[in-house]
């Protein structure tokens, strides 16, 4: 399989943030409390975290937080991408 190179700085440049929101970058493998990731949504700011174990098991709290909140959560590759309900995450160039 070949690899496959996400450029962040290029994703961060591209999406309107304001200046006090920002993209945070991270693994979800329980050792840092989800409550933590929750409250950087709460911030604005998006999630970009390498799965690192049971996903399901793993966002167990984050998931029903986004769905009620309104933001998103999708799996890319290994990656785990969340989003506050203010930003979209387009993934129509995936099919």
């Amino acid at each position: 399989m070949d690899t496959y190179e996400l450029d962040l700085e290029s994703v961060e440049e591209a999406l309107d943030l304001s200046s006090d929101q920002k993209l945070v970058l991270g693994f979800l493998d329980g050792v840092t409390p989800e409550s933590e990731w929750i409250n950087e949504l709460e911030l604005g700011n998006v999630l970009i975290l390498q799965i690192k174990g049971e996903l399901e098991t793993l966002i167990q709290e984050i998931a029903p937080y986004v769905k009620d909140k309104g933001g998103t959560a999708m799996r890319f590759r290994e990656f785990l991408i969340l989003s506050p309900p203010n930003i979209s995450v387009d993934n129509t160039r995936l099919s």
